[in-house]
């Protein structure tokens, strides 16, 4: 009955079931390859990881001053309208008031968290754009990226060996981990925001 036993496990842990997920860092451009031991996610054994992308929600957009200058306007567009602020006192002050403004159009919702005007639509939210020497930058959620699974052996990274993968949203691949320690997504090119997943999978109880 072991054997049997045996065979049954190894047959779930091929086949990449009950993965237990783990988010790298979120990122906004490529992200390059691993350089320490302790980059992505530990496999902790795994036969086969399911790796994957969570593109956030479509509906959201991050808006954030880059340069402040009180003599530039800063522009949100939603649904075509056009939002518009001079130069406040500075750039949280500028955000402020572009969040009253944003939140009193009915298709859209408007807060400042972090330093950032979070901007929920959905409707279209055109890039932001700011008229002068200040400047103003929007993350809107990818929904695109390619990928490459690097995995970690032996004491070191090992060279890749598939060409980039491209991810779309709601799309998971498998792969096989088996005998590495940790595995790391990099992203060779994306169009938004997106946070790369990996989910060693074991065995179920």
């Amino acid at each position: 009955m072991t054997i049997f036993s045996d065979l049954a496990d190894l047959a779930v842990l091929n086949a990449g079931r009950n993965p237990q997920w783990t988010d790298q860092p979120a990122v906004t451009a490529p992200s390059g390859p691993p350089t320490l031991p302790t980059d992505g996610v530990a496999l902790n054994g795994a036969v086969v990881a399911l790796v994957g992308v969570d593109f956030g929600d479509p509906a959201v957009h991050a808006i954030k001053v880059g340069v402040f200058d009180a003599a530039t306007t800063y522009t949100v567009t939603i649904d075509a309208t056009p939002y518009d602020v001079t130069g406040e006192a500075d750039a949280p002050a500028t955000l402020d008031a572009l969040a009253l403004l944003v939140d009193a159009d009915p298709s859209a919702t408007a807060t400042v968290e972090a330093g950032r005007l979070v901007v929920t639509s959905a409707e279209t939210v055109a890039s932001s754009v700011a008229t002068g020497t200040g400047t103003i930058t929007q993350t809107d959620g990818a929904t695109a990226v390619d990928l490459i699974v690097h995995t970690y052996s032996g004491g070191a990274w090992g060279a890749p060996t598939n060409g980039a993968l491209s991810i779309t949203r709601n799309l998971i691949e498998r792969a096989n981990v088996a005998g590495c320690e940790r595995a790391y997504i990099e992203i060779v090119a994306t169009d938004g925001e997106c946070t790369p997943r990996i989910g060693p999978c074991g065995l179920e109880g």
